[in-house]
């Protein structure tokens, strides 16, 4: 086997490594995404004297709003947990 065969030019190593740029670049945007807050149907489950029922919000709303709707849901002595 040629030693030239195994080498690499400087220009090959530059395209791979624009390559790497732009797969690092999708890679950050497809992160950004996956971290913002997504919007979606929670269930909130409240147990009050030993009975257990499920509710639903109904609409998309984020999980902070979900988890004040599913708290104020808990009046009574009842306790209620977000699914």
């Amino acid at each position: 086997m040629e030693f030239s065969k195994l080498t690499i030019t400087f220009a090959e190593t530059i395209k791979i490594k624009n390559k790497m740029k732009k797969l690092l670049i999708l890679a950050v945007i497809a992160g950004a995404f996956t971290m913002t807050s997504c919007k979606k149907i929670y269930k909130c489950a409240c147990t009050v004297n030993g009975t257990t029922t499920e509710y639903s919000s109904g609409v998309k709303v984020s999980k902070a709003s979900a988890k004040t709707w599913c708290t104020a849901l808990a009046v009574g002595g009842g306790t209620c947990s977000l699914k």
